[in-house]
């Protein structure tokens, strides 16, 4: 299998390049613009819940144990998503996707800023927001050529929390996933074992180092890929061209998930656009979305254990979807053959199965 680089993390913000020089245009647009009050950077106040103190250790933001862990990195998601939704609130249901883009780039609106206000109240340099610019310096291209240099084998939620190297820490556990996606836990806060790891990147897997724990440690490889092995690292992605300049990106993933992992489906949508002063680039593309994951999990030595299914996520406007299913302090594992799969869509252009 191919190595493939993609953020599951959001992107950076592109913007808008559409230059309106028609008052009846401008016109046209402001009435399908409802007047609803919506949240913005100005009066955006992080809730009390996210300024809980975090303690930073090593370059670590340390979590106390796993219930603070979950509660900070899911209100984080859903504070992200109702900043985005309130936003959208002001558009009527007549409003087209067109009309919405180019209202969406004059306005500057950042679908980032509660990460943003997050990190930069515990001053934390986090692994999303480099990812956001690697991923901004890659989109700004005629084409989009290569590996996306946004992505990461760690699930959405660890993003605005681990540092630049995938670090993090809940309770006396500290976690470090690499990019290729292997997942190294060191217990009982051995710091000497975390710098021996970060100073050695050529360690052998297979080397004892005292209080490390190594989880997935084959790297993905299709060739290795049959049905009688089963991998507890899977990763899957595909380009579907919808229509146009428009394209939809569809990945199936185990991600590492806080201290377990997780089955996703993730569908992003990308326009081309045209740069200010000649030229394209490409660009993130606010439209309805839905993805749903399914997974069958297997035991290391091939046993069916039990599948999990998300069910459908949706959103009326949004730059990407990701669905997980969680299973919380265990590692998922799946095997080839039609046992895992995610359905994608983007407005009512395309709607996509994508299986491994």
């Amino acid at each position: 299998m191919k190595k493939i680089i993609l953020l599951i993390v959001p992107m950076a913000l592109v913007f808008g390049t559409f230059i309106i020089t028609s008052c009846e245009k401008e016109d046209s647009l402001s009435k399908k613009v409802q007047q609803n009050e919506i949240v913005s950077n100005k009066n955006y106040e992080l809730p009390a819940e996210l300024k809980t103190n975090l303690k930073q250790v090593n370059d670590l933001v340390v979590f106390e144990n796993k219930e603070q862990f979950d509660k900070i990195s899911n209100l984080l998601i859903l504070e992200t998503e109702k900043y985005i939704e309130s936003y959208f609130l002001k558009f009527d249901k007549s409003v087209t996707e067109e009309e919405v883009n180019i209202i969406v780039e004059e306005e500057g609106f950042n679908p980032n800023y509660v990460y943003e206000a997050f990190e930069n109240y515990h001053s934390i340099a986090s692994l999303r927001a480099e990812l956001v610019i690697l991923e901004a310096k890659w989109l700004d291209n005629s084409e989009l050529e290569g590996d996306n240099p946004a992505y990461y084998p760690i699930s959405e939620r660890c993003l605005p929390i681990a540092n630049a190297n995938g670090e993090y820490q809940i309770g006396e556990s500290i976690y470090r996933v690499e990019q290729s996606g292997t997942v190294y836990e060191i217990v009982n806060e051995d710091y000497t074992a975390l710098e021996t790891i970060r100073n050695a990147p050529e360690l052998d897997l297979k080397s004892t180092i005292p209080n490390v724990i190594i989880h997935r440690e084959v790297a993905v490889n299709s060739s290795k890929s049959t049905n009688e092995s089963c991998l507890a690292y899977v990763r899957q992605d595909d380009w579907h061209k919808a229509y146009g300049n428009y394209k939809m990106y569809m990945i199936i993933d185990l991600d590492w998930d806080g201290y377990g992992s997780a089955a996703k489906a993730k569908t992003k949508a990308y326009r081309r656009k045209k740069k200010l002063f000649g030229g394209t680039k490409w660009g993130r593309h606010w439209t309805s979305m839905t993805a749903e994951v399914s997974v069958s999990d297997f035991t290391h030595g091939c046993t069916y254990q039990k599948t999990y299914k998300s069910g459908i996520k949706s959103r009326r406007w949004a730059y990407y979807v990701a669905v997980h299913v969680y299973a919380s302090g265990k590692i998922i594992r799946t095997k080839k053959g039609g046992y895992f799969w995610g359905e994608h869509s983007i407005g009512s252009r395309s709607k996509v199965t994508y299986s491994w």
